[in-house]
């Protein structure tokens, strides 16, 4: 037999795997050859050695502890968010019940010869209230109409600054604009409670993301 095929029946007989060779064969080339009787010594010898040695401590299981830590937390903004979102509701339900009262005002006393825009005065007040009613219903709809709010707030703001500044601005009017603005207050904040941050959390991300370089 070749000193390869003594080697590899040699490795089969430490290792209890099975080999073809014949023992008292292998034994004989034993006896016969100095490199076959070294290789046998030495791997007997490292088969003892990793035998001998300590099996390795195991891992321990820490998705329990990773679990019961991060799971209290996540809950604990989920009632955050939802509180924070039920108020909002709940102040949009307020201003909607106080456009309707202030667009029913504005019906109830026109001044002298403005009847006609005493309707769209109404007419834009109920409309108003019918948003915020249905955001408060419906908190998915305070995204898409918070940017209506904001804008209304701000052009009528900016159209009335005039009167602003030299105090002819009437109460109605500055009534209009602190509900119209509290709304709009209100729906962004409703909205950046629900998904708002984490939206604008991941476009900062993808903004700001370092495309890799091409090689």
């Amino acid at each position: 037999m070749k000193c390869a095929d003594v080697q590899a029946a040699l490795s089969a007989r430490l290792d209890g795997e099975p080999f073809d060779a014949p023992d008292d064969v292998i034994d004989a080339h034993l006896s016969e050859c100095a490199e076959c009787t070294a290789f046998f010594q030495a791997a007997a010898s490292l088969n003892r050695q990793l035998s001998l040695q300590p099996a390795p401590p195991a891992v321990p299981d820490l998705a329990p502890v990773i679990l019961s830590t991060i799971e209290p937390e996540f809950r604990r903004q989920a009632r955050a968010r939802a509180t924070w979102v039920t108020g909002c509701r709940v102040m949009l339900v307020v201003l909607g019940l106080l456009f309707v009262w202030s667009g029913l005002a504005a019906l109830t006393t026109p001044a002298p010869g403005a009847e006609a825009l005493a309707l769209d005065a109404a007419a834009v007040r109920m409309t108003l209230a019918f948003g915020a009613l249905f955001a408060a219903w419906r908190p998915d709809a305070m995204a898409a109409l918070a940017p209506m709010y904001g804008a209304l707030c701000a052009f009528s703001v900016g159209l009335r600054l005039r009167d602003i500044i030299f105090g002819t601005i009437t109460g109605g009017e500055v009534w209009f604009l602190v509900l119209a603005g509290a709304c709009a207050v209100t729906l962004i904040a409703g909205w950046l409670g629900r998904s708002g941050v984490v939206l604008l959390r991941s476009t900062w991300k993808t903004l700001n993301a370092v495309p890799l370089e091409s090689r």
